[in-house]
């Protein structure tokens, strides 16, 4: 009598084998770039909000003897940007001294696009917003349903709002 040989693979095994693990691998890589463009997101949100919070700082260290703001800008067509800069009391004088672009696949949505700017002005000594409470929501292009929205109290209180 012949024994059978079990210690060697077919074919369709190791095929099978093969094709389960390219499923696999595809939805891996999937996974990690909707995780880096989450990330990506998340960042420049965080990134903005350092700024208004930087910005809201140095008008109540009253640095350089100006008030301070964040101008957002929406272009349209355009690049979406914000700019921090420096005014004398009633601002008809205005210093850009920092400017940055957001990522092409986010825009600026409140304020609306077209709108071309809107300023957040803050007050000298107590950083309070000059034009009160203001929303500000920035979301991707290339799905609009992700969006993250800051507000700045009439209080001064910058913060984001869960999502």
């Amino acid at each position: 009598m012949h024994g059978t040989n079990t210690r060697g693979v077919t074919l369709i095994e190791v095929l099978l084998v093969i094709g389960f693990m390219a499923i696999l691998g595809g939805i891996g890589v999937t996974n990690f770039v909707n995780l880096r463009r989450a990330n990506e997101f998340d960042g420049a949100v965080k990134i903005f909000l350092s700024y208004l919070r930087s910005t809201q700082q140095r008008a109540i260290s009253q640095d350089q003897s100006l008030k301070w703001g964040v101008r957002v800008n929406v272009p349209d067509p355009g690049q979406d940007f914000y700019s921090i800069f420096s005014c004398n009391s009633n601002c008809s004088a205005t210093t850009i001294t920092d400017m940055v672009y957001l990522n092409p696949d986010f825009q600026f949505t409140t304020p609306a696009q077209g709108s071309v700017s809107q300023d957040i002005i803050f007050a000298t000594q107590t950083g309070l917003p000059e034009n009160g409470a203001t929303t500000i929501v920035i979301g991707r292009v290339s799905d609009p349903a992700t969006t993250k929205t800051i507000t700045i109290s009439a209080q001064g209180l910058i913060e984001l709002v869960a999502s």
